[in-house]
């Protein structure tokens, strides 16, 4: 399922739809560009779970947990090279615990240790610097949710008033709207204002 946002708020209110979503144990995958809005889309997460304070991307760190209704590690893979190195951040035991929900920034990475159990979000920069298109693919329990993802995906999108709702609507719902058609909308791998 597809949808887009037109700003960061938007992104912000979409990840905070998905966010209300999550569970303990649950792993979503964020793959885009630099600058395509990965962090925002976090921010909204960690909101969606009741988290109010600062969300800062963990480049550095490689991780931080936001404290909410289930906690939310927020992971960050840019800076590592080798499946060893993501192996040694044991991801994997926060998540087999089953005490907190897992986000990664540039996912593709964690795909071999997670894909089959994810929420894979692909994002994909626009033509002007905020649009952005979101793919979602749902795999394990995530499979299960589709319905209430494809509620979140559409009403997160947009307040209901303009196209990216009903794109996302479209997109979530029957697959028919010009965001859900195959290789259709933005695909400028340009910079924006996300980040």
């Amino acid at each position: 399922m597809r949808c887009a946002t037109r700003s960061a708020e938007e992104t912000e209110r979409l990840g905070a739809a998905v966010g209300r979503l999550l569970e303990q144990g649950d792993v979503v995958l964020l793959i885009g560009p630099l600058g395509a809005g990965k962090t925002t889309f976090v921010r909204g997460l960690a909101r969606g779970l009741g988290f109010e304070g600062d969300v800062t991307s963990p480049t550095f760190t490689l991780s931080h947990v936001y404290r909410g209704r289930v906690p939310l590690v927020h992971a960050d893979l840019w800076r590592l090279e080798r499946m060893a190195e993501i192996e040694q951040l044991a991801l994997d035991e926060e998540v087999e615990e089953g005490s907190s929900a897992l986000v990664i920034e540039w996912g593709e990475a964690a795909e071999p240790i997670f894909g089959g159990r994810a929420l894979t979000v692909e994002i994909e920069s626009g033509e002007s610097p905020d649009l952005r298109t979101f793919s979602f693919r749902p795999s394990g329990e995530w499979e299960g949710r589709s319905t209430a993802l494809a509620g979140a995906a559409a009403a997160g999108a947009e307040d209901g008033t303009g196209p990216a709702r009903k794109e996302g609507a479209a997109a979530a719902e029957d697959g028919t709207g010009p965001a859900a058609e195959e290789g259709t909308g933005p695909t400028d791998e340009g910079g924006g204002g996300q980040g």
